[in-house]
């Protein structure tokens, strides 16, 4: 799946240069500003959405220790 997401991205990385590549300078510059900025929302997303999951897991793991330790009670 990483490799198939690799070539596909490699592929628009291509037709995003060459669009670039059609556009004036300002344009340029201003569209890449806003791949900058959309890539660093997406790794803040990416990042938020790994602490998110590490959190739950953690409460999963809490959460199955209580069980155990009331069915070790019983």
């Amino acid at each position: 799946m990483k490799i198939l997401a690799g070539i596909f991205g490699f592929i628009a990385v291509v037709y995003l240069a060459a669009w670039l590549y059609s556009l004036d300078l300002l344009a340029r510059v201003g569209v890449l500003l806003l791949v900058v900025a959309a890539a660093a929302g997406l790794g803040a997303l990416t990042v938020y959405c790994r602490r998110a999951q590490e959190q739950r897991d953690r409460i999963e793991e809490k959460l199955d220790e209580l069980l155990n330790k009331k069915g070790d009670a019983k």
